[in-house]
């Protein structure tokens, strides 16, 4: 299994699968890479133990690709989105169930299950005309063991 950042292994987490341990192999560590331990502020190291038990999707960051500009969606969102055909050249390996969906469109919680760990350009007329990249912010809860 090749490495993945932090960030990319919670969004491609599935709930049912947890709890899962995890062990900090190496990286460099940007924004919300430092937690709170009761009081103090911490970062992880290599080595490290993770036991991540819960998954909560705060928000999905929302970027129009021709303008840039960006919008926050809830989790909540009703809105629905289809594929960008624009800018899909080639099928996709789940291109079957994203054509089959092009109808009824996707909710919020499908588009992001349909792109996992590859960024798909999607339409929502709700939001703009233009193709979106959606790009999720999670809240990962874990308890921690050092190997220190």
């Amino acid at each position: 299994m090749e490495p993945l950042s932090f960030q990319e292994y919670i969004c491609s987490l599935d709930p049912a699968t947890l709890p899962r341990i995890l062990r900090i192999c190496s990286g460099v560590y940007f924004q919300g890479s430092v937690y709170e331990i009761s009081g103090n502020e911490c970062c992880l190291s290599t080595g490290d133990l993770l036991k991540v038990t819960a998954v909560t999707l705060q928000k999905v960051i929302c970027e129009d690709v021709q303008t840039g500009q960006k919008t926050e969606l809830p989790p909540t969102f009703k809105g629905l989105f289809q594929p960008s055909p624009a800018t899909s050249p080639c099928p996709t390996p789940q291109g079957p169930s994203l054509q089959g969906s092009r109808q009824k469109g996707l909710t919020l919680h499908q588009a992001l299950g349909q792109s996992s760990r590859q960024t798909q350009p999607l339409l929502c007329p709700s939001i703009s005309p233009h193709a979106l990249l959606l790009s999720p912010v999670y809240e990962a809860q874990a308890t921690m063991h050092w190997t220190r």
